[in-house]
């Protein structure tokens, strides 16, 4: 049995893409999904699944929910493995100076190629900053996330793949919830 991580993008802001997390947890469980939990409504799921390809698992969730809700919904899939990593390997956590109700994670559809980097990297975006992770971007947005420049549009269009954004304390609080 495998953990993962499903995170939505886009669900239930401002009366779009409306889903409940129990009628979504239901629809999991039909898919064979087991000891699902969720986290706040925007869309984090972490469930077991026999099914060892993530990308297999990611296809299903996105199946389901356009089965059962009617839309499309971006979805990216991380076990919980590569999410202990993720959380491990933030830089900026590390800086005591930096403070952590500033901190969010883009977690992208797949590794970043190096052409992509550089021209994410040719830009400023003073005063906020971002460092590549494997599959991960970690942006600190000393003046909130709302004001930056540093969006999941902007990475969706410049890196050409699926995007989406959890705060530090999300993103923690899903590592609390997968790995007890």
């Amino acid at each position: 049995m495998k953990t993962y991580i499903a995170i939505l993008r886009g669900i239930n802001v401002s009366g779009q893409k409306l889903i409940k997390m129990q009628d979504l947890k239901l629809h999991l469980e039909k898919m064979g999904f087991s000891n699902i939990k969720t986290y706040i409504q925007t869309g984090n799921v972490i469930f077991g699944s026999v099914e060892v390809n993530a990308k297999k698992v990611e296809a299903g969730v996105v199946k389901c929910i356009k089965a059962n809700f009617g839309f499309d919904v971006p979805v990216i899939i991380r076990t919980a493995e590569e999410w202990i990593e993720a959380v491990n390997n933030n830089p900026f956590s590390k800086q005591p100076e930096i403070e952590v109700d500033k901190l969010h994670v883009v977690f992208l559809e797949k590794e970043l190629e190096k052409a992509y980097m550089n021209m994410v990297g040719k830009k400023d975006f003073t005063p906020d900053e971002y460092l590549f992770g494997k599959k991960e971007i970690y942006i600190y947005c000393p003046n909130g996330y709302a004001k930056t420049k540093l969006s999941n549009s902007f990475f969706e269009k410049i890196l050409n793949q699926k995007t989406t954004t959890r705060n530090w304390k999300t993103v923690n609080k899903i590592l609390e919830i997968a790995i007890n």
